[in-house]
């Protein structure tokens, strides 16, 4: 990871070498290098489970992008809790005549599989995505992605590696399929109300070995609203033998200049293969699903904006602005009967959660945002907790 470190010092420097040695034969050249850092600080309270207030570095970033005719070049590294993790490495080509409308991007991306999950923290109009896109959808991953884009359609779909880092213990590696469509209609006057639906087909073959006998698993682990609970997984669903994974949503956004409104439904089925595995049963697939509805009104200051390029809301970066968000998030993780016993039972956890919050941009790089959420959650592996209260600040510095 070090050498990823390097690059960003290297590309900054090469920024300064092409901005003294323009060519004007050449395509320009435009070089940009930023970061951000996120304080979050919070008092956090459950029934039973002793939860830890405080306050957290949440997140440190660096960032470097380059822009040469066709080409576009990124690199975003994390540098959270003295650990250096790539975020967004990718070369993105703009396909000829097309006026930036079609892509190819390739490299360590997000899948297109939800509309929340591609929200990046420039664009937070909440502490904490909601955590149904987290389950329910998949995050980033080393593939190809083809992208079109026009006033009234946005088609984004790709093929994604299972492992990035090809470490398993046995198996190659798993082809994922993701992708996500829109129809866009309305999109004049600063009125915005696009509907479509993601998908995304997980192969999951990577696992671990023991006695000949091949164990694949999936961890669905989505946060818990905030980033500042570690001690404790309230959602958390463990299953094995897994062999493939579906999931699927739909999605719809209207927006105007001081007003929004969106929201996600989505699924997930968990497919097992039993030709390897001890049980020597056959093993049911598990189901699982959840949503959430945001909304958001301008009191004081800017507008809001619509990317065309991602299809998603833009961050607030206009001075003195001041808004308003509510959120209601369900998130289903548990799959089994009240009435019977069976293998195949799976205990993750249910969370209905609502959040109300107020930001305020001081200007295109200072942000302060408090939320509070009332979470209600039914888990069997957390019989006394039942009501988790998070009230929570967080201050954002962008460079």
């Amino acid at each position: 990871m070090r050498r990823l470190f390097f690059i960003i010092i290297l590309l900054g420097g090469f920024s300064c070498a092409n901005a003294q040695s323009s060519n004007t034969t050449r395509p320009s050249t435009d070089i940009s290098v930023g970061g951000r850092f996120i304080t979050d600080i919070g008092y956090l309270n459950s029934d039973y489970t002793k939860l830890n207030s405080g306050a957290k570095l949440s997140d440190i970033r660096l960032r470097t992008s380059m822009i040469s005719g066709s080409w576009k070049f990124f690199i975003n590294l994390s540098f959270n809790n003295n650990m250096v993790k790539a975020k967004n490495i990718y070369a993105r080509y703009s396909l000829p005549d097309t006026k930036n409308s079609q892509s190819i991007t390739f490299g360590y991306i997000k899948e297109p599989s939800s509309m929340a999950r591609n929200v990046g923290n420039y664009k937070y109009h909440f502490i904490s995505k909601a955590n149904s896109a987290e389950a329910f959808s998949t995050g980033r991953r080393i593939g190809i992605l083809y992208k079109y884009i026009d006033n009234h359609y946005f088609t984004s779909q790709g093929l994604f590696l299972e492992n990035k880092d090809n470490n398993q213990d046995t198996g190659s590696q798993g082809i994922d399929f993701s992708g996500r469509w829109l129809f866009k209609a309305i999109h004049h006057n600063n009125r915005i109300l696009h509907i479509g639906t993601a998908f995304s087909f997980q192969n999951i073959n990577t696992g671990t070995s023991k006695n000949g006998i091949k164990k694949t698993n999936l961890s669905i682990k989505p946060s818990f609203n905030t980033e500042l609970i570690s001690n404790v997984n309230f959602l958390n669903a463990d299953i094995p033998y897994v062999s493939n994974v579906i999931n699927y949503s739909i999605e719809s956004l209207f927006m105007t200049s001081k007003f929004f409104v969106r929201g996600e439904y989505m699924w997930k089925a968990v497919k097992k293969d039993v030709s390897d595995n001890i049980l020597n049963a056959s093993l049911e697939a598990n189901h699982f699903n959840g949503g959430y509805i945001e909304t958001g009104i301008i009191l004081l200051g800017g507008n809001y904006s619509y990317s065309k390029e991602s299809s998603l809301m833009n961050g607030i970066i206009s001075p003195k602005t001041i808004e308003i968000v509510a959120r209601y998030n369900h998130t289903n993780l548990n799959d089994y009967s009240d009435f019977k016993y069976s293998s195949n039972m799976v205990s993750g956890g249910k969370l209905n959660s609502a959040t109300i919050g107020v930001n305020y941009v001081v200007n295109r790089n200072v942000q302060f945002m408090l939320n509070y959420s009332y979470n209600h959650l039914d888990n069997t592996n957390f019989p006394d907790d039942h009501n988790i209260n998070l009230l929570q600040s967080r201050a954002i510095i962008y460079f």
